[in-house]
């Protein structure tokens, strides 16, 4: 009988914890739903990516493909902002805005070679003259990137989108 007693109070501690783990989850998902509410409202849908304060991000555990999408954004602005003697911090927020906006917007990524033109002129107002092929190579970088999440499913999109705009993860 005791045998019987442990074995039950097993299943339903296993069952207790197994409930418990599919409500975190799911407290997770709708953590993230609303953080891409958020920035949804903050992104314009207009010609160009428009600046915005990005909301905290939640934590949470991202799929695989998001996880490298972010930190391929994470590498993209530090490279970018040495290459460009520009702050990182404030590298990784445009950077997460350009993502941010090419994801709820949809639009067409420029080509290769313009790309880099375009963010240059985003962030000085013109293009300085030349861009260094570091520069270059770490906008066509975050390019890349946006170009993965866009073709990703919704899910992946939306986790990658905080992966670009999370906290610094290297200076």
């Amino acid at each position: 009988m005791e045998r019987r007693v442990t074995a039950c109070l097993m299943v339903v501690v296993a069952l207790a914890f197994a409930g418990c783990g599919n409500g975190s989850r799911a407290a997770t998902a709708k953590s993230l739903d609303e953080w891409i509410r958020a920035i949804r409202a903050l992104v314009l849908k207009g010609e160009r990516p428009n600046a915005f304060t990005i909301p905290k991000v939640p934590i949470f555990k991202m799929p695989s493909a998001a996880d490298d999408i972010g930190r391929e954004v994470d590498q993209a602005a530090g490279d970018f902002s040495r290459a460009r003697d520009l702050s990182y911090t404030g590298t990784r927020d445009i950077f997460c805005t350009w993502f941010a906006w090419y994801m709820e917007t949809g639009r067409t990524l420029p080509s290769e070679e313009d790309f880099p033109d375009l963010l240059l002129g985003y962030i000085y107002g013109k293009v300085p003259v030349p861009p260094s092929r570091e520069a270059i190579d770490a906008a066509n970088l975050l390019r890349d990137s946006i170009d993965r999440a866009q073709s990703a499913d919704a899910q992946v999109r939306n986790a990658a989108t905080a992966a670009a705009c999370s906290i610094p993860q290297t200076p």
